[in-house]
C-alpha cells in the first residue's frame, strides 16, 4: 500500500512542479504574449469541453443497416411530391 501512495505523492509533487514551471515562464512574457498565450489555453479548454459533447454516450448505438434505414427515411420525407398540392 505504500507504494501506490509514494507513486501517488510523487504525480502530485510532479503536478505542481509542473505548475511551477508555467507560472515561472508565464512571468517571462511580456503582456501580449500573455494575451495570446491566454487565447490558446482558452480554444484548448473550448475544444475539451467540446469533445465532451453528452451527445457521443449515443454513438455506436445503431448497427449500420439501421443507421442506413433510418437515413433512408429522412430522406425520403425529404422529397416533394408537387402532384399533392
Amino acid at each position: 500500500m505504500s507504494g501506490c501512495f509514494f507513486l501517488f505523492k510523487t504525480m502530485k509533487m510532479n503536478e505542481i512542479g509542473i505548475q511551477h514551471k508555467i507560472i515561472a515562464a508565464i512571468q517571462e512574457l511580456n503582456e501580449l504574449q500573455q494575451l495570446k498565450l491566454l487565447e490558446f489555453i482558452e480554444v484548448m479548454n473550448f475544444k475539451k469541453k467540446k469533445a465532451r459533447s453528452p451527445i457521443l454516450e449515443f454513438a455506436g448505438m445503431f448497427s449500420n443497416e439501421d443507421a442506413e434505414e433510418m437515413e433512408k427515411a429522412i430522406l425520403d420525407c425529404e422529397k416533394i411530391d408537387e402532384d399533392e398540392w
